[in-house]
């Protein structure tokens, strides 16, 4: 237990062991953090604190989704977007908070296999993810305090430049050169090496950037503050704290 700055307390957990079903294991090498008193703010400002030390990265699977996969022989795949479950009389916050955090599991469904580059799917929809989370800002604008996400913002577009880098010379060697079937040709051969090479270092930039202590502090100061609009309406844009999502 460790006890911080006002009254807040948190529980830090060491999980070292493995998951088994018959043959198959997977192992666990994790930190977990939980909030015994206090508020959340402070939880994350730990979770920052500790993040570039260990280095650390977020996983949303609970240990129980991951057994279920393993004892299934579920196999990894591409994650594509779900439909936020949103209503009319929600909040204008908690509609964006809604899909915010849609977007995010998006991302991180997609992070375990484009980090082992396994197939180049995984990029694209983590690009995806990203893209949809920048149309959610535009989209509620108007009513969502940009001011308390102007950082991460900034470092978002950051992160979907080098995705986007590594997947558009995915679909060039990929899908534009698959069509180019001159094999004897000595332009269209060079042109294809020299796209391979290209995209191997983009792909390298492009794990090395998700990999990095910096992108997981980048999500915990995101979703940090996500909550704080969610639970603080007042910090919304004038007049439109509060409002139905209907309305806006």
């Amino acid at each position: 237990l460790i006890e911080l700055d006002g009254g807040n307390v948190v529980e830090v957990s060491l999980d070292r062991g493995s998951i088994a079903a018959g043959a198959r294991r997977d192992p666990i090498c994790e930190i977990e953090l939980e909030l015994k008193a206090g508020k959340a703010a402070a939880l994350f400002d730990l979770a920052i604190e500790l993040a570039p030390a260990l280095p650390a990265r977020l996983d949303n699977r609970s240990k129980a989704q991951r057994g279920y996969a393993l004892a299934a022989g579920t196999k990894a795949a591409p994650v594509k977007a779900s439909t936020p479950g949103l209503t009319a009389d929600m909040t204008v916050e908690d509609a964006f908070a809604t899909i915010a955090f849609d977007c995010i599991a998006h991302l991180q469904a997609n992070e375990a296999g484009l980090l082992a580059g396994r197939d180049a799917e995984y990029l694209h929809q983590a690009r995806v993810a990203l893209r949809r989370l920048r149309s959610a800002f535009r989209v509620f604008g108007a009513a969502i305090p940009e001011g308390r996400f102007a950082q991460t913002l900034d470092e978002f577009r950051a992160v979907a430049r080098t995705l986007g880098n590594a997947r558009n010379l995915d679909v060039f060697v990929l899908e534009t050169l698959a069509h180019a079937n001159s094999a004897d040709h000595a332009g269209i051969a060079a042109l294809r090496r020299r796209t391979q090479a290209m995209r191997r270092i983009a792909a390298r930039a492009a794990r090395a950037t998700v990999a990095a202590p910096a992108y997981t502090v980048m999500m915990l100061q995101f979703v940090q503050n996500l909550f704080a609009v969610q639970m603080q309406p007042e910090t919304a844009s004038a007049g439109r704290a509060g409002v139905k999502l209907k309305d806006f």
